[in-house]
């Protein structure tokens, strides 16, 4: 058994639509603080608090796993809750197999290996012909897909060698469909590289938030040593730069971007996109850092009717991470406050209270905030400086 930790950064050269030049920690900018003192911005008794509160929110997921080894949340998001549950095990060290949930991982692992479709789809629901909601996987099939391809990748390399056999044919038959969705014909030519639901509404092909998934599924599983091709990135690239707004000075969901309010979730995952391809420090990541320090997550769980809180919380902490500096030094430290202070008694937080995702409970909403807090013990691959 082996733990399969490849930081993007320590390869010699990679392909330009992945990754400009690799050069470990010595950046163009002097902003960034070396990855080792990630946890330092916190005090003392704020690491011990975050510690405490990671593995009391630990513990009550555990209690949340189902016969079939999904944890609890609705059908439509399923497998995509479970694999958010495995990266909140792996990001504090808990590995398949062993200690106190190996035997939940593991199950968990076998029940998103067992929602492959002959297609390749990796979706616990059967997407019908037309949209049919939010609620239906022809919305959340290709959000359950790339969460859970990420998921396989992160994973990869932890479990038995039987099981990482059919890891590997599940993630190369998932690449394949993730390929096959991005290429389908686009009405119009902005949402060109982009990814969104699997069944099409409305007037737009492409949105910020399922190309993100995708892009890190890919990054992930390109870490991982499958074959990625680089055009597929550099299309997704170039997308995800196409819904930057230079007024507001932030990414927003779709294009055109006057459809929509700015969302903090957009504004990480834009900047997050940018570093999957090497683009660590550009003007654009500074940009929409500093847009993303004027929205703070003071006070908890509230936002515009399409702010989703802990959706906004995950992606803002992954990005402001990759920033480093003074990004990461303003950031963390009040989030960790305000996430502590509002944990449940039970371990977990608060389904989400804007939007409709509150269908999909708190099981998923604690996996995001435990992967944010987890962030500065870089245990996740895909999210290592």
């Amino acid at each position: 058994m082996r733990r399969r930790i490849i930081r993007w950064c320590g390869t010699a050269c990679v392909a330009a639509a992945l990754v400009a030049v690799c050069r470990g920690e010595a950046r163009a900018d002097n902003d960034r603080a070396p990855a080792g003192a990630a946890i330092d911005v916190l005090s003392p008794e704020q690491q011990r608090g975050m510690e405490a509160s990671i593995d009391r929110a630990l513990a009550w997921m555990a209690t949340q796993q189902q016969k079939d080894g999904s944890f609890a949340g609705h059908e439509g998001g399923q497998p995509g809750i479970t694999s958010l549950c495995i990266m909140a095990f792996l990001s504090r060290g808990h590995l398949p197999g062993r200690g106190p949930y190996g035997a939940h991982l593991n199950k968990a692992l076998e029940f998103v290996l067992s929602c492959r479709k002959p297609d390749g789809l990796i979706c616990k629901l059967t997407p019908g012909p037309t949209y049919g909601g939010q609620e239906d996987a022809s919305h959340s099939g290709l959000y359950n897909h790339a969460i859970s391809g990420l998921m396989l990748c992160e994973a990869y390399g932890t479990t038995d060698a039987e099981q990482a056999q059919r890891i590997r044919r599940a993630v190369d038959q998932a690449i394949s469909t993730a390929l096959k969705f991005q290429k389908e014909r686009k009405r119009n030519t902005t949402d060109l590289g982009g990814w969104r639901y699997v069944r099409r509404t409305w007037g737009f092909d492409s949105d910020l938030s399922v190309t993100s998934w995708h892009l890190l599924f890919l990054r992930a599983a390109k870490n991982s040593g499958f074959e990625v091709p680089t055009q597929a990135v550099m299309d997704g690239l170039a997308y995800t730069k196409r819904c930057w707004d230079p007024q507001k000075q932030v990414f927003l969901y779709t294009i055109p971007v006057d459809y929509n309010l700015p969302k903090r979730a957009c504004a990480g995952m834009g900047i997050l996109s940018l570093s999957m391809a090497g683009e660590h420090n550009s003007p654009m990541a500074q940009e929409a850092g500093q847009w993303i320090l004027r929205h703070s997550f003071t006070p908890y769980n509230e936002g515009h009717q399409w702010d989703r809180y802990h959706y906004g919380v995950f992606y803002c902490t992954q990005a402001m991470f990759q920033l480093g500096g003074r990004y990461w030094q303003q950031f963390f430290p009040p989030l960790v406050t305000t996430l502590l202070a509002n944990q449940g008694r039970d371990g977990s937080w608060q389904p989400e209270a804007r939007g409709n995702n509150a269908i999909f409970g708190n099981v998923y909403t604690t996996s995001l905030v435990v992967i944010a807090l987890a962030t500065p013990y870089q245990l996740l691959p895909i999210f290592q400086r």
